[in-house]
C-alpha cells in the first residue's frame, strides 16, 4: 500500500490498517520530516520521527528533570537506532514507570503530529512481526488515537499561530528590574527544580495569579531565558500541552518574548563566564593529572595511557563547551538577522564570536551544517575523521 496524501489522507490509511489487522511499518514522508509508525495486528505499538528529533527532545526533558546525567545519556546513545533496546535500557536507569510514560507520550505526540500532514507520500510495508519495546508499552487502538488526535490537530494549529517563532528567546516576567539584578547578583543561589518553591511563585500567588500544573512545569524549566523550542523540549508535557501552557503564560504576561538587545545583554556575560569556568576546570584537571602522574615511580605504559586518556577527556570537555557557545551565538545571529547563518564564519563577521572560538582543541575548524529547521555542529575529534571520538551537537 502506497500513494500520495493528497489522494488518500492519514485518516483514511490508519482505519484500513486496523480493519485488515495488518502488521508492519508505515513510513510517511512530509515536506520537512519523515514519520515511522509500527503496527501489530492493526494496533499502533511504536512511532518516531525518521531523524533524531525525538532523541534530542527526550534528552532535554530527562536532563531538565535531573533524571539522567550527561555521562549516562552518552552510554545510551549507542541504542538510539534500536528503540527495542533503547527504551528497556533507559528503564534500567530511571523508574520503569517514568520510561513507560515518556515512551507513550512520544508515540502519541508523533501520531498526533502525523494527523496534521496534508502533503507527502506514504508506503506501508507488511511484515510477519515488528520489534518494539513491548515491556513498556501496550498496543494502542487506532480509533481512540484518531478521535483524540484529530481534536488536538485542529486546536494545535491555532495555538502555534499565536506562539513566537521556535528560535525566539523567552523569559519570566515576574520580578521588577531591581529584583532581577539582585537575583543575578546572587550567583551562589541555585534555582529550585520546582517553580512552586521559588520566590516568584509566592509573588504570583500574592497577586492572585493562578498557575496550573502544566504552567508550573513550563516555568520550572525557565530558570534562565531559553529558546521556545528548547522550553517545549524540556518540559515534562506532551507537545500540545506544553504549547498550550506557554500560550497561556504569555497571555497572562507571566513570561515574555525577549528583544534582540535583551538577548545580547544576557548572553555575552554568560559566554564570558563560561569561558572562565572552563579554564578553571581544565587547570584543576591538569593539576590532578600531574599529581597522579608524578606519584608514579617510573614511566609505566599504563600510567602513560591514563595520562593520555585524561588529556583526551579535557579536550572533549573543551569541545563540548565550545559547541555550546557556538550554539548560543547562532541563536543571537538569528535574532539579529532573522535567518540562520549560511556559514559559521558569518558569526565572526557579525562580531558575535571570536575566530579562535571556531577552532576545536585539535586545531581544526568546527563543522557547521545548516538545515531548514535545524542545524548540526561537530568536531572530528583527535583522529580527524568521522569515528566514535567525534563530538557532535544537533538542534
Amino acid at each position: 500500500m502506497q500513494g500520495n496524501l493528497k489522494d488518500f489522507s492519514i485518516t483514511n490509511i490508519l482505519p484500513i490498517i486496523k480493519a485488515e489487522t495488518k502488521t508492519g511499518l508505515l513510513e510517511v514522508k512530509g515536506e520537512n520530516r519523515t514519520i515511522l509508525v509500527s503496527f501489530l495486528g492493526g494496533n499502533v505499538v511504536y512511532a518516531q520521527y525518521g531523524d533524531n528529533g525525538w532523541f534530542t527532545r527526550l534528552r532535554d526533558m530527562l536532563g531538565s528533570a535531573r533524571l539522567v546525567t550527561p555521562e549516562v545519556w552518552k552510554s545510551l546513545e549507542q541504542y538510539a537506532g534500536a528503540p527495542e533496546h533503547f527504551w528497556p535500557s533507559l528503564a534500567n536507569v530511571i523508574q520503569p514507570e517514568s520510561a513507560s510514560a515518556a515512551l507513550r507520550r512520544q508515540v502519541t505526540d508523533t501520531l498526533f503530529d502525523l494527523l496534521r500532514y496534508k502533503r507527502g507520500t506514504y508506503i506501508f510495508t507488511a511484515m510477519k512481526s515488528v520489534e518494539y519495546p513491548n515491556q513498556l508499552i501496550n498496543p494502542m487502538d487506532v480509533d481512540f488515537l484518531l478521535m483524540e488526535g484529530c481534536r488536538i490537530a485542529d486546536e494545535f494549529g491555532m495555538i502555534e499561530k499565536q506562539l513566537p517563532k521556535p528560535d525566539r528567546f523567552i523569559r519570566r516576567s515576574i520580578l521588577s528590574e531591581e529584583e532581577m539584578k539582585a537575583k543575578r547578583a546572587a550567583k551562589n543561589e541555585s534555582e529550585p527544580p520546582d517553580f512552586r518553591d521559588t520566590m516568584e511563585f509566592a509573588i504570583l500567588s500574592a497577586r492572585g495569579v493562578e498557575i496550573t500544573d502544566h504552567e508550573v512545569k513550563i516555568l520550572s524549566v525557565m530558570g534562565r531565558p531559553r529558546q521556545l523550542k528548547l522550553i517545549l523540549n524540556m518540559a515534562d508535557l506532551s507537545s500540545f500541552d506544553a504549547s498550550n501552557a506557554v500560550l497561556s503564560l504569555l497571555n497572562k504576561k507571566v513570561i515574555v518574548e525577549m528583544t534582540p538587545n535583551e538577548v545580547l545583554a544576557f548572553e555575552k556575560p554568560r559566554a564570558q563566564s563560561a569561558t572562565g569556568g572552563y579554564v578553571a576546570i581544565v587547570f584543576a584537571l591538569l593539576l590532578l593529572g600531574f599529581g597522579v602522574f608524578h606519584r608514579a615511580s617510573y614511566w609505566h605504559p599504563l600510567q602513560m595511557a591514563n595520562w593520555r586518556a585524561l588529556c583526551g577527556s579535557i579536550a572533549e570537555s573543551r569541545a563540548r563547551n565550545d559547541l555550546d557557545g557556538i550554539r548560543e551565538a547562532i541563536g543571537i545571529y538569528y535574532l539579529q538577522k532573522g535567518q540562520m547563518p549560511s556559514s559559521i564564519l558569518e558569526l565572526t563577521r557579525s562580531g558575535i564570536i571570536s575566530d579562535s572560538s571556531l577552532k576545536d582543541p585539535w586545531k581544526r575548524d568546527y563543522l557547521y551544517q545548516p538545515g531548514q529547521d535545524q542545524f548540526s555542529l561537530s568536531s572530528l575529534g583527535a583522529d580527524g575523521v568521522p569515528s566514535a571520538d567525534d563530538v557532535t551537537f544537533t538542534e
